[in-house]
């Protein structure tokens, strides 16, 4: 899957744009050789970064160790360092309508932006399950696609892996969420927390959280028809966060 996404990402952004640069971090302690093979062409143009997994708590879950990541790669990437600014996207599929968030996002970072991400903030689940809510959780920040700045990144949300526990319900769409929906609504801030359309994902999901929206599969029938009703509701109902 890791291969396959950044095979195409090599064809959607490096083969377009020589200029584009691609961190690509990984904490697995696998051998990377077969990965860098797959794109010698564009060496100079992606930079890897293997992390021990002995630095990491699998028994907190995804948010905790991928924040802990984050964080290592910062500190480490000479391309991040010299941006100043990053796109985070998960390795493992691909999102296929990239080109449109890199644009989006470098032209709002450019203009004096410091984080461009996405969010569902409604009480629809609130209403129809109140006795459910961990499950069916109407309040949550979209943690596989965001743009932001190092500096706010590191002022605001490197050190929130301390609140995440997934077998605690603490997860890190939730914890952010709760960091950043006080900057709904300011325009001052610099924080842009949704999207102009719904990111277009292959693959799989790793999720396993209930929503209406939900579906395993990135390309399912269900996931499709969902996508279409999200794209509709951010043109006509663009105050329903949904």
């Amino acid at each position: 899957m890791y291969i396959d996404t950044l095979r195409y990402y090599d064809d959607e952004i490096l083969r377009k744009d020589r200029e584009r640069r691609i961190v690509f971090a990984e904490n697995s302690g696998w051998d990377l050789k077969n990965i860098k093979a797959c794109i010698e062409d564009f060496r100079n143009q992606v930079e890897f970064i293997s992390l021990p997994p002995e630095n990491f708590d699998i028994s907190r879950g995804k948010g905790y160790n991928e924040i802990l990541m984050m964080n290592a790669v910062l500190d480490k990437s000479r391309f991040i360092k010299e941006a100043g600014a990053f796109l985070k996207v998960t390795g493992r599929y691909p999102i296929y309508n990239i080109a449109y968030f890199m644009d989006k996002a470098e032209h709002h970072i450019a203009n004096g932006g410091v984080y461009y991400g996405d969010m569902k903030d409604h009480g629809i689940y609130d209403f129809l399950f109140p006795d459910d809510t961990a499950k069916w959780n109407g309040h949550a920040a979209y943690t596989v696609l965001f743009a932001t700045t190092v500096d706010f990144y590191k002022c605001n949300l490197a050190s929130t892996y301390e609140q995440c526990c997934d077998a605690t319900g603490d997860y890190i769409e939730c914890v952010w969420h709760k960091l950043l929906v006080k900057f709904r609504g300011d325009s001052r801030s610099g924080v842009s927390l949704r999207f102009g359309r719904e990111p277009v994902c292959g693959g799989m999901q790793g999720s396993v959280a209930k929503t209406i929206a939900f579906s395993k599969r990135n390309d399912s029938f269900r996931s499709v028809v969902m996508r279409g009703v999200g794209n509709f509701i951010r043109f006509a109902f663009p105050w329903l966060w949904f």
